[in-house]
């Protein structure tokens, strides 16, 4: 099965002025943030992260981060474990920074990047082409690449969708 989701974590801006222009709103209840559509928290790190149990939702969308991240810094991730695809896309003040995707409906090694890429993103490159190569040597069907757009993302937020932390605020859409 795998994961399907998206998630953006927003510095710059506190935790209720994300949720006001995200235009959520907390439910009340609390738990894994795959358990609802909707879930956020701030992280340890310092980001406010809101979480969507939905691959591509609307507001991690290039016109959608364009508005959001006006003021302050957005990290915008995708990821489907079903057709391994994932990306990260890091913006602040209403422009796109850096991008980096992998598609692997051609080739497992499929990566683009685009912009002024973090200078961990060569470490982390290396490190998962490596692992790449070692899986395609012993023959075995292991996509590694995936991992780099999140990966990245984790370096520069701290959050790693499969690692926690556990307990998220369910949100709703506000009426606009």
């Amino acid at each position: 099965m795998g994961y399907r989701m998206s998630w953006l974590a927003v510095r710059g801006i506190d935790k209720e002025a994300v949720y006001d222009r995200v235009r959520v709103r907390p439910t009340g209840e609390i738990g894994l943030p795959l358990d609802h559509p909707i879930a956020g928290r701030l992280l340890p790190s310092g980001w406010t992260i809101v979480v969507f149990d939905e691959l591509a939702h609307r507001l991690v969308g290039d016109d959608e981060l364009k508005r959001l991240s006006a003021g302050c810094t957005i990290m915008a991730c995708n990821l489907c474990e079903t057709t391994m695809c994932s990306s990260a896309a890091y913006w602040q003040n209403s422009k796109e920074i850096w991008c980096v995707s992998h598609f692997s409906n051609d080739t497992v090694w499929h990566l683009e990047s685009t912009g002024a890429l973090p200078i961990e993103f060569r470490n982390i490159e290396k490190q998962y082409r490596a692992l790449q190569a070692a899986d395609a040597e012993q023959d075995h069907t292991v996509d590694y690449m995936i991992e780099i757009p999140l990966a990245l993302a984790a370096n520069v937020t701290s959050f790693q969708h499969d690692e926690g932390p556990d307990e998220f605020e369910y949100l709703e859409l506000t009426p606009r």
